[in-house]
């Protein structure tokens, strides 16, 4: 598209296709003040403050735990990344087509992607699209790369465990302490957290008073499977005795699961 063109709005039926006003395809500073790019697979965005840069990636999405989604939040005093950065936009003419967004009503999420980029002059550069991703998989990469090494410099990782921010909004000992009760088919529940300690008593009979571990939100009996000694889920850990585990719902609910002899849960209320 010319960047001559003047603001130009097509709607089809359910297609809304424009050019913004006031983008040029022509970017005359170097000098990026502040970056988002977000797809289906990550976000990363930077924005300078005061001489530092703060710096925040995601991605991994995933509704398994397993290690690969991260959020890391952090600042970074090594300015020349936006002149890393700003070579890449050069490198790959992402000012290109500057100020054009198609948006496709009724599309499920994620196929698309946003780009939005400042300088010092008060220049942007915007894209976005809703129907497929505005840059080519070259440039995602090497700005993946590039968030990743600044990531890595800080002592951080584009996984689960090089995270710095709560990914998962779990239980832990503080949370947990003290008494929760439910009722579960007719039979009354209590289980009374004391430090590292749990005890489950149904019905007014003691099913367990043991030690418990916290392992993918999930509260388990700290008792290995099978002499297990590098438990990698919350499957490589005993279940309770008649409950099989527990799980956070929220500030004031812990789930209880039943797996046998059928599957069920069980609200308790913090008391």
């Amino acid at each position: 598209m010319d960047q001559d063109i003047e603001l130009e709005e097509i709607i089809e039926g359910e297609v809304k296709e424009e050019i913004l006003p006031g983008y040029q395809d022509e970017i005359k500073s170097n000098h990026i003040i502040s970056f988002e790019y977000q797809n289906s697979d990550y976000y990363f965005s930077c924005e300078l403050e005061d001489n530092k840069i703060h710096i925040i990636s995601k991605g991994g999405y995933s509704n398994k735990r397993d290690g690969r989604y991260f959020h890391v939040d952090y600042q970074s005093e090594n300015l020349d990344f936006l002149n890393q950065l700003q070579r890449i936009v050069r490198k790959y003419q992402l000012s290109n087509q500057n100020g054009y967004c198609l948006e496709v009503s009724g599309l499920p999420e994620g196929l698309g992607d946003y780009l939005e980029i400042k300088y010092d002059t008060k220049e942007r550069i915007r894209k976005e699209n809703n129907q497929s991703r505005n840059l080519e998989e070259e440039p995602i990469q090497e700005i993946y790369q590039l968030f990743l090494e600044e990531t890595k410099a800080h002592n951080l990782d584009f996984t689960s465990k090089g995270s710095n921010v709560l990914l998962y909004d779990d239980a832990n000992e503080e949370y947990l302490q003290g008494l929760w009760k439910g009722n579960h088919f007719g039979e009354e529940i209590e289980v009374i957290f004391q430090r590292n300690q749990v005890k489950i008593i149904i019905n007014n009979q003691i099913t367990d008073d043991i030690e418990y571990v916290i392992i993918e939100g999930n509260i388990r009996p700290k008792i290995l499977k099978n002499q297990n000694k590098n438990p990698e889920n919350q499957y490589d850990y005993e279940e309770f005795q008649k409950i099989s585990n527990l799980k956070k719902k929220n500030d004031h609910i812990l789930v209880a699961y039943f797996y046998h002899p059928a599957y069920s849960t069980c609200e308790l209320l913090r008391q």
